[in-house]
This record gives structure tokens, sequence and C-alpha cells, in this order.
């Protein structure tokens, strides 16, 4: 990391708490039922997560400047940080998934894969398991057929090991936002009509990259400023 990096690499609190109050209400609303359940704003949490995620990490190479910043290592340490335990997760829940249907528990969706006593049969499952493209749908694949996810809550964590490795396109189209509010507030509506998800979920993305763009372009942290996240989000919360 070089010195104009080490200056710029900053964190700015305020949007770390946002973060964790969306991720614990996503925890809350996975573990709920009921009433309470209804109460809990889940998706929209979700979609905050995502606006957050773009802003912070693209805030870091606005502000080096993006022909400077150091792209390589930048990926290398986000597969490190989110692919390395994403896998071991999700191989941990396989191998628990195993243990328990060999003692009895029965679930239709996991017999198949884990029922079996070949070795070969259980490692290409497990694979099947590691497949990223499918889990950032939650399992539905790009033919209609279905992927039975022993991990489902990890589909999060492969979008976000997509889009910090799309970070580099995302700072370079996306960071007007004149532009990118009203196509991201379009994206939102196809993908209610549609019936397709990781639309919106892209479309959040940029919206954050294109609030970073706004903050560093400031060349300073106002309030108001990081007001701005949550306010944009309010509008898509309203579509």
């Amino acid at each position: 990391m070089n010195e104009k990096e080490k200056d710029s690499d900053t964190r700015i609190y305020a949007l770390d708490g946002l973060r964790g109050l969306a991720a614990l209400a996503v925890v809350a609303y996975h573990y709920t039922g009921g009433t309470l359940r209804q109460l809990l704003p889940g998706a929209q949490f979700v979609t905050l997560f995502f606006i957050l995620s773009g802003l912070v990490l693209s805030i870091v190479p606005l502000r080096v400047g993006i022909d400077t910043y150091n792209w390589p290592r930048y990926q290398l340490r986000r597969i490190a940080r989110l692919a390395i335990p994403t896998c071991t997760a999700i191989g941990i829940c396989c191998i628990v998934s195993t243990i328990a249907m060999h003692m009895g528990w029965k679930a239709e969706e996991y017999a198949n894969a884990f029922s079996t006593s070949s070795p070969s049969v259980w490692l290409h499952n497990l694979l099947t398991q590691l497949d990223m493209l499918s889990m950032t749908t939650a399992g539905t694949r790009v033919d209609g057929s279905t992927l039975a996810m022993v991990d489902l809550p990890s589909w999060s964590m492969c979008w976000e090991l997509l889009f910090s490795l799309a970070l580099p396109v995302y700072v370079i189209i996306a960071t007007d936002m004149r532009f990118v509010a009203p196509i991201a507030l379009a994206c939102v509506l196809l993908s209610e009509w549609t019936q397709w998800p990781p639309l919106r979920h892209m479309a959040m993305f940029a919206l954050g990259v294109a609030l970073a763009k706004r903050l560093t372009d400031n060349g300073r942290e106002t309030m108001r400023d990081v007001v701005a996240v949550p306010l944009a989000l309010c509008g898509i919360v309203l579509v």
C-alpha cells in the first residue's frame, strides 16, 4: 500500500454502525417468526447492506484514483477475506448434514446429496454446493433448476465476493448520481416485475458507488452526505 492509499484508508464509523444494524436486523429476521418477523424489514435491510457495501468498498479507490489504486492487492485481499470463510462454512454445513442424515435426520432436499456412502459422489455434491453463481440467486440456476443449499445465508457473502471482483468496472461506470439514481430506480421496478432479485442487488451496489463518488468529490464527510444513504434507501423501500 502506497502512502496515498494509507492516507485515504480511513473508516467512516457511522457507516460501520449502519452496516452492523443491517446485519443484525437480517439475522433477527431469519431467527424469529410470527408477528415479529412480519415487522422486521429483512429484505430492505439487505438492500441497505448492499448500498453501504458499494459505498465502503469504492470510497478508497475513488480517493486514491482508479488509475493508481493497487487493484491486484485489493482483489486478493477480498478473495481471501470472503471466499475462504464462505467455502469453510459451506464445507462444515455439508459435514454436519451428512452426520445428521446418517443419524436418521429426514430431509428430502438433502437426501440425494448427503445420504450417499460413495466418497466421490459426496465430493461432487460438496463442490456443487460451492457453485457461487447459483448461490447468488438462492439456489436457482440459469437453466431453471434449483440447488438445495445447505447454507442458505451464504448467498449474501457470494454477492459481496462478486461485487468485490467487479468493483473496478463499477467505479468507472457508476459514479454519476444523476444517471445512476434513475437507472437504479428503474432496475428495482424491473426486478419486481420480472421477479429477478439479482438486478436489484446490482443496482443497489451501483447506488452505493455513486454515493461514494459524491462524498469524495465534496472532499469531506458531512452528516448530510452520510444521511443521504438511508434517504436513498427510503426511496427504494417506498417503491
